[in-house]
């Protein structure tokens, strides 16, 4: 008996001792590779937050009006808090939709006597 032959420039198949992940299909195996490059890509934003904290850019901005609102997301990575991202809403140009997201930033707006907003959202 012959041992069967691969195609010309067909790798060799694995054994599953050495590639658990070729048994699963194509699909699977692109997610759990973008699930690591995602992970990589967390680690080394985290390491550069320290470096940058301390280079950043002034904290007041002249407003654009003096009327607008200012609201503010504080953010952390990991639970541990790493700055906090401010927002001016132009009310002088979309007064509706600044009043709508100034409510969402304070937890003002009620749904059925719910507040809703973006208190311990993740993004």
């Amino acid at each position: 008996r012959h041992a069967p032959r691969a195609h010309h420039g067909a790798a060799p198949r694995a054994s599953p001792q050495t590639a658990p992940d070729t048994r699963l299909g194509p699909s699977t195996r692109r997610l759990a590779r973008s699930r690591a490059r995602g992970a990589r890509r967390a680690r080394r934003a985290r390491a550069r937050l320290g470096v940058e904290m301390a280079t950043q850019v002034p904290e007041h901005r002249p407003q654009r009006h003096p009327d607008n609102p200012v609201v503010f997301f504080d953010i952390s990575i990991g639970g541990h808090p790493v700055g906090r991202v401010k927002m001016e809403l132009f009310r002088d140009v979309v007064p509706k939709t600044a009043e709508n997201f100034r409510q969402l930033c304070t937890g003002e707006f009620k749904l059925n006597k719910v507040p809703i907003g973006y208190k311990n959202c993740t993004f």
